[in-house]
């Protein structure tokens, strides 16, 4: 946690050495209990927090070396965290706070690894270390107990009688499955729906990420079973779009979903929005070979990646996908290019990052399309709306003349480029930007 400060702080010698001294405490400690792990004793969940900040640090570090170390580091943390079993201790209306918080932080710190490794393989394109199918625990609590600071307020907030969160599993299928899932999870769908069933937004986050785990692994069985035009089948892409429309109701009914990045409750709700994001765009399009790319840490393999990327062909999914990448972009405009340049780094998450890198990717490769294919067929109604708009989005960006057609894809490239040039906290965003830069002049050749 301190390494992680000191680099929010710009202290960048300070974060390595913190880290470096916070990865000779853990390497010690695991060690130490390697032969005689005693689970229940608090020090082990301690050694996941610890391992997960530690491979955050790398993750995002810029360094291909150090991104090496993180993703080696991803099975160590998974036998871990099963040695514990990924599961929920049943909750007694007889549990004292005590034994609650233990329960609440075991089941969020494994929820955590899991999110992580999810995250890692959004934006690397590496498999997940901890599968949808292994997840059997309940959803986290509502932050209103989970941040209660006595015991006399986690009583009034009702955990005392309260009743289990929903399972992780059947929450997950009634999402998916809709009216087709057997009648129980039908109706964790509807009371998820309807905001009758408790779900905290951490709760939500992580069927979020079981939502777009699940379509990963369609987009990797479809080389065995493709649809007609080599894409995810049809059928499959409806149950994920269903999944996420009931996510979405489920999200609008909770009371701690919130925009605001300073939301009392935590960032979380943000950074679902993002997370949507990236799931929407890759209902479509495989963006496996410009992430993995990112692997590399250089920024002319990245731009290479990215331009030699393939999308489906010209058509409403792909047009649906790049409406998605340009209200990224649109975001970006409101809130205005140059203070989020200087101030993102304090307000959006990695997330958001990583969904502005693909988003961009998605909407330059589709500009490319609707260049070059513009008479055959024409333009459909939708597509000629949506230059538009991208036309107007970069006019409120102010870089410079927009009615050129033929010039929108460098000006989104350079547009995002300048975000991410500024960031100085995670090292690999300098690198994107320096790939859009590399990606842009490729183009205007």
């Amino acid at each position: 946690m301190c390494s992680l400060g000191a680099k929010y702080c710009l202290e960048q010698q300070t974060a390595i050495a913190l880290w470096d001294a916070g990865r000779l405490i853990v390497r010690a400690a695991t060690e130490e209990k390697n032969e005689d792990l005693d689970v229940a004793n608090s020090g082990y969940i301690e050694i996941c927090q610890a391992m997960l900040l530690l491979m955050a640090f790398q993750t995002w570090s810029g360094n291909p070396f150090g991104l090496r170390q993180a993703l080696s580091s991803q099975s160590a943390l998974a036998s871990l965290v099963r040695q514990d079993r990924l599961n929920s201790r049943p909750l007694s209306k007889e549990m004292t706070w005590a034994e609650w918080i233990d329960r609440e932080v075991r089941k969020r710190t494994k929820l955590g690894v899991y999110c992580f490794l999810n995250l890692q393989c959004l934006t690397f394109n590496v498999p997940p270390l901890i599968l949808n199918s292994e997840i059997a625990l309940d959803l986290p609590s509502d932050e209103d107990a989970w941040q209660a600071e006595s015991e006399d307020l986690w009583q009034r907030c009702g955990r005392g009688q309260a009743p289990e969160m929903p399972s992780f599993q059947i929450a997950l299928r009634s999402f998916l499955l809709g009216p087709d899932c057997n009648p129980p999870d039908r109706q964790s769908a509807v009371a998820l729906s309807q905001d009758t069933s408790p779900c905290s937004i951490f709760g939500m986050y992580a069927l979020l990420h079981g939502i777009i785990q699940h379509q990963y692994q369609l987009r990797q069985y479809s080389d065995l079973t493709p649809g007609p035009d080599g894409t995810v089948p049809p059928d499959q892409i409806v149950q994920i779009e269903r999944g996420l429309r009931y996510w979405q109701q489920a999200w609008e009914r909770n009371m701690e979903a919130s925009l605001d990045p300073q939301n009392a409750h935590g960032p979380l709700a943000f950074n679902c929005i993002a997370l949507v994001r990236i799931a929407y765009i890759r209902l479509d399009i495989d963006l496996g070979s410009a992430c993995a790319a990112l692997q590399s840490g250089d920024p002319h393999i990245i731009a290479r990646a990215m331009k030699d990327q393939k999308t489906v062909a010209r058509g409403p999914r792909l047009t649906k996908a790049a409406l998605h990448a340009c209200h990224a972009l649109l975001v970006l405009a409101k809130e205005g290019i140059d203070l989020v340049t200087h101030t993102q780094v304090f307000v959006w998450s990695i997330q958001h990052s990583i969904a502005s890198f693909q988003c961009c990717v998605v909407l330059v490769k589709w500009l490319e399309t609707v260049i070059v294919d513009t008479s055959d067929p024409l333009l459909s109604d939708e597509e000629s709306w949506l230059i538009k708009l991208v036309q107007n989005t970069l006019g409120e960006c102010n870089v410079g003349e927009v009615e050129n057609v033929k010039t929108l894809n460098v000006m989104v490239l350079r547009t995002w480029a300048k975000v991410f040039a500024e960031t100085t906290i995670w090292e690999i965003m300098p690198v994107i930007g320096a790939a859009f830069e590399i990606y842009a002049d490729m183009l205007s050749r």
